[in-house]
């Protein structure tokens, strides 16, 4: 009897520790979300399109539904690259009729389902340019930091910032910060959730920074951009 009390002591103890340890990593995340995290546009922009310094590839999926007329990257050799070789690269929203689409890019427009890219394949296509370095006035940045908590839950806080910065000046025109708590390298609360927040918010404040900071330039029935 008396070992059956010593254990369920010792189980009550454990889960009591371990709801601590899991209320203060949340506590953590909130003193951290308070601190600094939130989006910040210090400044808009007008512009037909920018470089996007946090991908290696797969820009075109953001290009093709959004309203700009171009997007930059480079692969660096991290990964493989996206058109065979190293480099920096142009993409950019052409009429099919101009004859300047990319074929490999081209073929993965027409195999796609997507309502965005069906539509879009209709009239339109991808001029791909190689450039020497990148060319547009804007660039989008991401830096993440991670750290343990508590190795033994596997338990980790991540610190996502993102920036557009003008690249001639090198001034930050915007910049958001966000905090995840992870656990099992899986994220569970972000500082633009409900339970960290106590607001009715589903998204993690880095949300739209791109949107919100710089606006497509508008296209005249000419086609010409303002």
């Amino acid at each position: 009897m008396n070992k059956r009390r010593v254990w369920v002591a010792g189980f009550i103890l454990l889960a009591g520790w371990y709801l601590f340890i899991r209320d203060t990593g949340l506590e953590q995340l909130k003193a951290l979300c308070e601190k600094d995290a939130g989006l910040f546009i210090y400044k808009t922009v007008e512009a037909e399109g920018y470089y996007d310094a946090s991908r290696k590839g797969e820009v075109i999926h953001l290009l093709i539904p959004s309203n700009y007329q171009f997007t930059e990257f480079c692969d660096t050799g991290e990964i493989r690259p996206s058109f065979n070789e190293d480099g920096c690269w142009r993409l950019t929203k052409v009429s099919r009729e101009a004859g300047q689409c990319n074929e490999s890019v081209d073929s993965m427009l027409m195999k796609s389902r997507r309502e965005a890219y069906i539509e879009f394949r209709q009239d339109n296509c991808i001029e791909v340019k190689k450039i020497e370095k990148p060319e547009a006035k804007y660039r989008y940045e991401v830096e993440r930091k991670e750290w343990w908590l508590n190795e033994w839950l596997d338990e980790k806080m991540s610190k996502g910032m993102g920036r557009i910065v003008n690249i001639k000046t090198n001034e930050v025109i915007s910049e958001s910060i966000n905090y995840i708590l992870k656990a099992n390298n899986k994220p569970l609360i972000h500082c633009g959730s409900a339970k960290a927040t106590g607001l009715q918010k589903s998204k993690p404040f880095t949300a739209g920074l791109i949107e919100k900071t710089i606006k497509p330039r508008k296209e005249t029935k000419t086609g010409v951009f303002k």
